[in-house]
């Protein structure tokens, strides 16, 4: 039998069944179950009827009475009556289907079947969406028919792309939609028009359901209920796209109407490079609903999370409250199954990263960094003992997070951009935790360290096989992919440096372009067999949840140690625009590991945090297989006999070797020493296995004088820097190190000298004259002075400029024994104004301004756009490296969605974000200075004028300074702009990658 054949007959059974499916009633006549408002004071069961509004007060705004169930096709019966004094306003009502809610305010986005005098009984108006009549009934045959101020029965019948409706049995119109992007199902809902003394009643409300339409475009339903589509619900009204890239970019990539997709369904919608797959290893489906990463701990077992209530940011006491959340356990996670995991801990509020350790894990969680630790080794954690809190929590999204283990025994982490607060550790220490940082501490929480300053959200760590450690930021703004240097200052929206004196970093991966503004993952494939092949090894794979994703990008390093970084194509991309990598890892069998938060919005700022479109129930992981690979036994490290555990620091696998590190510190094997040394000292040996039996003999306090002579002398610059570096692990004696030191006088790599700087910063002696005079003969030529131009400025060039700046930044460190680890707070940063929202009828503008600009892009023309956007928006905006730096960079805006573009356009203060607020400045004189905070030192601030002109206040001058709340640094360009104008600059903003 024709396999069409056998799906027919199986799915006849059940479309008979819907098709003579009873009518249900939808009102029991005495409660508002099963309806909601947003105005409850409007709507009340009056005489056995839904009732709106009393006749006697005038309704200030259009409200809906809607349901809490979506239908698709059906047929809708009610009875309805309109009263009121048209003296007063419009007396008007309507009934909405396939419809849903806005995220805010009181208006719905969907068909109206509208009713009221004087011509729109029966007749169909587009709500919210296109805004206009797109049915008009015959009035001329309706009008006999109708009831005046007085009970009418209406029928509505919406099948397909076909809606029909008939009042008093004369039909009002029969209409059939000819968009196929528009979604045929939704919500029902009652309408009260605002502006008079209305007064609606509807009862006898029943529903024939109707059988579905295959494939029939649809918005989402979260809970049964609809979501805010507003911004995929304008797009739609552009011509459909081709192909999935064009889809993503034309709805954008908050796509709210998408339907979500079972994990087999999205599995078929990935695009791999040949020979390579992948695989499905947990989702909802199996337990593992929004998790927000993976981690692998000695035995092999994958730990993850799951993040349900992001996010939290109106509600700061939910951190001391249960919450729905858990941290699982996967005991095979490598198996070719779907696996379910266990649970380790409930009741876990949003974690945001887990560090498997010991018995138990890190969590990083809210104001808090703890740790879980399985006393009773039952599989479950039983103590929780906090090591680090009192860490802001105003963003969600940017707590600390990307708990990382790093060779000297410390756990790293980072914090995001707009959190503020004053940190604690375990050993009581306290200081100022503010904005974006980096830090460490030692793993019983104490001994805490700033490490770095800058870059607006890191989201990925990778710690490579030798021990160089690259990270990136979150946007694309040239920091995509950047080797890590402790002590380093990086851009940020906000000026941020760890000294005075120190060099802003510049861009390491500018001509990368990778598009998006939410890097989020980044692994290095570096085992040295099991894994990847040629060309897709030795790579930095990079998440880009924006675009949905996996970015190869190669790295190169010249003879001096300067990386710079090449794309390669892409590893993995998905048709599905829900598909959200938000986190990658290699897993213990060589395989890459994604983190799939899959949602229909990623942004956190153009599309409100409570936004009820954003997902709250699925979730994947997935693996990526070349099938080049074997399915590897993985060792459970925690049961490798200690003395066996030397061997495996030699493992092709650098999970292995990792672990095997890991194990023999967490053991305190000091019976290793003589193993350890003698495979350190071994110049035939590779240098990742010298370089892991270093950091082993490091945990384990193990200094040896002629082993480091031999190490610091070794061919091997990422040797010799370790070796540096764990001189100030184990706290040896200046002298003592001075001496060892001594063969690097004409040490050429940054890198190294780097690390001897720090080591005279961190000795515990004091200055010593002569160590600095030595130091010194680095710094004895003259300095290159290269710049290049780059984000927000001008920076000094990598390949020389740059490094010797920090080499001299870290060597004034040393002369002063400076630790620069309390970041100065400035006490010109607060916020000393506020700006109300926008009420209700400013919004109504904008969301009609949005809809009319919207409706003109079929035919806007972009070549027009680029003329505007180069002679007005190119003053403030850049793009590519080129502009002023004044608001955010553009990049990128192709894959912005509609909604949110038009809205930071023409209501640039709805959608500021924190870092983008208007910085305001009142001087002695009574002079007000307005503009973008560009920087600051202890005698100046400077400003950014529009157009990017810079005006520098000297702070003697100065009465008051800091941000205003509620208003963008950006100009609204509604009053300026034509529609049409508008139209083309939005088409040609969607053309830039």
């Amino acid at each position: 039998m024709p396999t069409n054949s056998l799906l027919l007959i199986l799915l006849l059974p059940l479309l008979t069944i819907v098709a003579h499916a009873a009518p249900v009633s939808l009102f029991d006549g005495k409660t508002l179950d099963g309806w909601e408002s947003r105005e409850p004071s409007l709507w009340k069961v009056e005489d056995g009827c839904l009732t709106g509004g009393d006749e006697q007060r005038k309704v200030p705004h259009n409200d809906f009475l809607c349901t809490k169930r979506s239908f698709s096709n059906f047929e809708l019966r009610l009875k309805i009556k309109l009263t009121g004094d048209p003296k007063t306003g419009l007396i008007n009502s309507g009934v909405q289907i396939r419809t849903r809610r806005n995220a805010t305010g009181h208006e719905v986005c969907g068909y109206q079947c509208d009713y009221g005098e004087s011509k729109w009984y029966g007749g169909i108006y587009d709500e919210g969406r296109r805004n206009k009549f797109i049915a008009p009934a015959d009035m001329a045959l309706l009008r006999p028919a109708i009831k005046l101020w007085d009970w009418n029965e209406y029928v509505i019948r919406a099948e397909g792309n076909r809606i029909q409706t008939w009042i008093n049995e004369v039909q009002g119109v029969d209409y059939r939609e000819t968009d196929a992007n528009i979604p045929q199902n939704g919500i029902l809902g009652i309408q009260i028009h605002g502006g008079g003394n209305t007064k609606v009643q509807v009862k006898d409300v029943t529903i024939e359901e109707l059988p579905p339409t295959p494939d029939a475009p649809t918005w989402k339903k979260p809970g049964g209920a609809e979501a805010d589509v507003g911004a995929a619900a304008k797009s739609l009204i552009q011509a459909p796209p081709k192909g999935p890239e064009a889809l993503a970019r034309a709805i954008g990539y908050n796509n709210e109407s998408v339907q979500a997709l079972s994990a087999t369904e999205e599995q078929k919608r990935f695009t791999l490079p040949e020979g390579f797959s992948v695989e499905l290893v947990a989702s909802e489906e199996t337990g593992l609903p929004k998790p927000t990463m993976v981690a692998f701990d000695d035995a092999g077992r994958m730990w993850s999370a799951t993040a349900t209530m992001y996010p939290c940011d109106n509600d700061p006491e939910i951190w001391k409250r249960p919450g729905n959340d858990r941290v699982v356990v996967f005991d095979t996670p490598t198996a070719r199954s779907p696996q379910t995991p266990r649970v380790f801990a409930d009741g876990m509020v949003m974690p945001l990263s887990l560090l498997p350790h010991g018995r138990g894990v890190y969590v990083a969680q809210g104001p808090e960094i703890f740790y879980l630790d399985d006393k009773d080794g039952d599989g479950r954690g039983d103590e929780r003992r906090v090591l680090l809190h009192g860490f802001g929590t105003q963003d969600t999204h940017t707590l600390p997070h990307q708990l990382t283990w790093m060779p000297g025994g410390r756990v790293l982490f980072s914090q995001g951009l707009l959190n503020r607060g004053t940190m604690t550790d375990a050993s009581g220490a306290s200081f100022v935790f503010n904005r974006t940082l980096i830090a460490s501490t030692a793993p019983d929480g104490t001994d805490t360290r700033i490490l770095s300053a800058g870059l607006n959200n890191i989201w990925a760590w990778g710690l490579g096989r030798t021990g160089r450690v690259f990270i990136h930021e979150a946007n694309d703004l040239g920091y995509s992919a950047v080797p890590f240097e402790e002590d380093s200052s990086y851009p940020a929206y906000i000026s941020m440096r760890l000294h005075p004196n120190a060099p802003m970093h510049p861009p390491t991966a500018w001509e990368l372009n990778l598009g998006g503004t939410g890097f989020s993952g980044l692994a290095i494939c570096d085992d040295l067999s099991g894994s990847f092949p040629t060309p897709w090894h030795g790579l930095l794979y990079i998440a880009n949840p924006i675009l949905g994703k996996i970015h190869a990008v190669s790295a190169k390093l010249d003879e001096r140690g300067v990386w710079s970084f090449e794309k390669q194509g892409d590893l993995v991309s998905c048709s599905d625009t829900m598909f959200r990598p938000v986190a990658i890892t290699f897993g213990p069998d060589g395989c890459l590991y994604i983190t799939d938060w899959y949602n229909r919005i990623i942004s956190h700022n153009e599309i409100p945090r409570d936004h009820p479109a954003r997902d709250k129930e699925h979730g994947r992981v997935w693996r990526v297989r070349h099938s080049s690979q074997s399915q590897r036994q993985t060792p459970d490290m925690t049961h490798v006999p200690t003395a066996e555990l030397p061997a495996h620091l030699q493992a092709a696998s650098t999970w292995e070797m990792r672990a095997a590190w890991r194990q023999i510190g967490e053991r305190k094997a000091t019976e290793l020493i003589p193993a350890l040394s003698k495979l350190a000292a071994d110049g035939q040996v590779a240098d990742d296995a010298r370089i892991h039996a270093l950091w082993s003999l490091e945990e384990l306090g193990h200094f040896d004088a002629t082993l480091w002579k031999t190490l610091l002398s070794a061919p091997s610059a990422d040797l010799r820097r370790e070796a540096v570096r764990a001189l100030s692990t184990l706290k040896v004696a200046e002298d003592t190190a001075f001496d060892l030191l001594q063969p690097l006088a004409s040490e050429t790599q940054w890198t190294v000298r780097y690390e001897v700087l720090r080591y005279f910063r961190r000795a515990a002696g004091p200055v010593n004259a002569n160590h600095i005079a030595w130091l010194k003969q680095w710094s004895a030529t003259p300095a290159p002075k290269v710049e290049i131009k780059g984000w927000n400025g001008n920076y000094l060039a990598l390949g020389g400029s740059y490094e010797r700046a920090f080499q001299d930044f870290l060597l004034s460190l040393a002369e002063t024994k400076s630790p620069a680890a309390q970041l100065f707070e400035s006490k010109w940063d607060k916020v000393i104004a506020t700006v109300p929202a926008p009420g209700e009828a400013e919004q109504s503008k904008v969301q009609a301004r949005i809809a009319a600009v919207t409706a003109l892009l079929p035919k806007a023309n972009a070549a027009d756009g680029r003329t505007l956007f180069e002679g007005t928006c190119m003053a403030c905006h850049a793009i590519g490296g080129k502009g002023v730096s004044l608001g955010p960079p553009l990049d990128g805006s192709s894959k912005r969605d509609m909604e949110g573009l038009l809205t930071s356009i023409l209501a640039p203060d709805a959608a500021v974000e924190q870092v983008f607020r208007l910085y305001r400045i009142e001087t002695q004189s009574g002079q007000r200075i307005e503009g973008f905070k560009k920087s600051e030192s202890a005698k100046d601030i400077t400003v950014l004028l529009m157009g990017g002109v810079p005006q520098v206040v000297p702070v003697a001058n100065i009465k008051s300074a800091g941000y205003v709340a509620g208003k963008s640094v950006m100009l609204p360009l509604a009053g300026g702009f034509t529609d049409q104008q508008l139209a083309d600059l939005v088409a040609y903003l969607r053309t830039l990658p």
